[in-house]
């Protein structure tokens, strides 16, 4: 469910609060037919970890090749990529039809952070800015 950015609920000519709230000449039956109610809201964008599972906030892996993949969300995939960042090294990830981008890195022992950043068709990354991080330690 996508964050509401504004709600609001208006009353119908004739009816104030207090008949409103009180029931007085209104009862429940009748807050539909006496009020408006709207949302507005927007999807937030927002690129989330999936691979390596259940590394959130931090995992364990093996040395070796290893592939990334995140859930880009809210984000139109022929506006840019994802860029994967492990200190130095970069790849870029196309986002598929279904919302995911992958990179596969090979990780030497030690603790590595990775960083999924949403950048533009130029690679610049977009703005406002945004991006997730996890970290995870090779063995």
């Amino acid at each position: 469910r996508a964050p509401y950015i504004a709600q609001a609920l208006a009353l119908k000519v004739g009816v104030d609060m207090d008949k409103l709230f009180e029931f007085n000449e209104v009862n429940a039956n009748q807050i539909a037919e006496n009020t408006t109610a709207f949302s507005i809201y927007e999807l937030m964008t927002d690129v989330t970890f999936v691979e390596p599972a259940n590394c959130y906030s931090g995992c364990s892996v093996e040395t070796g090749e290893l592939t990334f993949k995140v859930r880009v969300t809210g984000f139109d995939a022929a506006k840019g990529s994802v860029r994967f960042e492990i200190g130095p090294d970069q790849a870029l990830g196309a986002i598929d039809a279904d919302g995911f981008a992958t990179a596969a890195f090979s990780l030497g022992a030690g603790n590595h952070t990775v960083t999924a950043r949403l950048v533009d068709l130029q690679g610049e990354p977009i703005d406002p800015q945004v991006l997730t991080t996890i970290h995870v330690m090779a063995e």
